[in-house]
């Protein structure tokens, strides 16, 4: 499998950002509105239109309405079935729900766990019906896997009707706790958000706190990011996906997420991903510098000639220098 295939972005695919996914070549986009949004079939016709220029397949969310997640069965299954058959070309696997375990999306109560397990399991066998595209657990926020748990410990038949998981990863989350995260489930997981960009001021908007700003280093988040996709990919992961491609100005949005700033400016995240995918090489020059990362220094410099006698891991880190060198100080 190509490494794009496994590589993806959440949110702003507008014609306006087209010139950086190109330049990034992700395989995969993920963004949906609610499913009774007024604007629901003009904002995904315009998003299938761009993913069939780009070549990219869609994550696709179902989403009820942001705090019900009740929904009329027959009316929700007329719905995937005009999703399917008007974005069926693009459409890659269907995602139930996004982050069932966050208020913002669905109300944490006493029967929170039975409307998301009745919408899981019913648009599961709607689903396999149509096609035989993956179906994934409504991504999880916080890189947390408990309140699966809790659905699968009332409903025990629940892995009968989902094919992946789904993490969604605040900006902070350590990258050492993937590694006892994803020992605790034995489906596939999908890294569904992620990332670790901060504005050029030095300061990002607080994940933890849902308000105000924190400071922050863009060169201690980009090595962050890197172990986070790293350790992803070793475990197992299906796919990594990037959230966001750009950041817009203003209230949640405002430079703190994007691997390219609302002003246009690529952050050293955007260049990770593009390595990734396109091959991103070292430019050509004459000296190959060496990093120190714990103290953030160059420890030495020697000749392109010597190139051929440099381990891996130092061309790693050489790639690393390239990718960082407007941030290193």
């Amino acid at each position: 499998m190509d490494m794009r295939d496994k590589i993806g972005i959440t949110g702003g695919l507008y014609p306006e950002n087209l010139e950086y996914f190109r330049e990034l070549n992700v395989g995969w986009y993920k963004w949906t509105p609610e499913w009774d949004d007024p604007n629901f079939d003009k904002t995904c016709s315009g998003i299938a239109s761009m993913l069939r220029e780009l070549r990219m397949k869609w994550l696709f969310t179902l989403q009820p309405n942001f705090g019900n997640p009740r929904v009329d069965f027959t009316k929700w299954e007329g719905f995937i079935h005009k999703v399917y058959e008007r974005y069926g070309d693009v459409i890659g696997a269907f995602m139930v729900g996004n982050e069932p375990n966050c208020v913002l999306f669905f109300p944490q109560n006493e029967n929170t766990i039975d409307d998301y397990a009745r919408l899981l399991m019913r648009s599961y066998e709607i689903i396999k019906k149509i096609c035989n595209l993956r179906v994934l657990f409504g991504c999880l926020a916080g890189g947390i896997f408990d309140f699966y748990f809790k659905v699968r410990l009332k409903y025990r038949d629940i892995d009968s009707y989902f094919d992946d998981l789904a993490l969604n990863l605040h900006p902070s989350y350590p990258p050492k706790h993937l590694r006892t995260e994803l020992k605790l489930v034995t489906k596939p997981v999908w890294i569904t958000e992620t990332n670790r960009c901060v504005s050029e001021t030095g300061e990002s908007y607080d994940s933890k706190t849902m308000g105000g700003v924190v400071p922050e280093d863009p060169y201690t988040n980009y090595i962050n990011l890197k172990e986070i996709v790293e350790t992803s990919f070793e475990l197992g992961a299906r796919a990594v996906f990037f959230y966001t491609i750009r950041d817009r100005k203003g209230g949640y949005f405002a430079d703190h997420c994007g691997l390219v700033s609302a002003d246009g400016k690529k952050r050293p995240a955007f260049y990770l991903v593009k390595s990734l995918c396109s091959d991103f090489k070292v430019p050509s020059t004459d000296t190959i510098y060496i990093l120190d990362y714990k103290n953030r220094k160059i420890t030495a410099r020697i000749h392109s000639a010597q190139l051929l006698d440099i381990p891996k891991k130092v061309l790693d880190m050489q790639r690393d220098y390239w990718i960082l060198r407007d941030y290193f100080s």
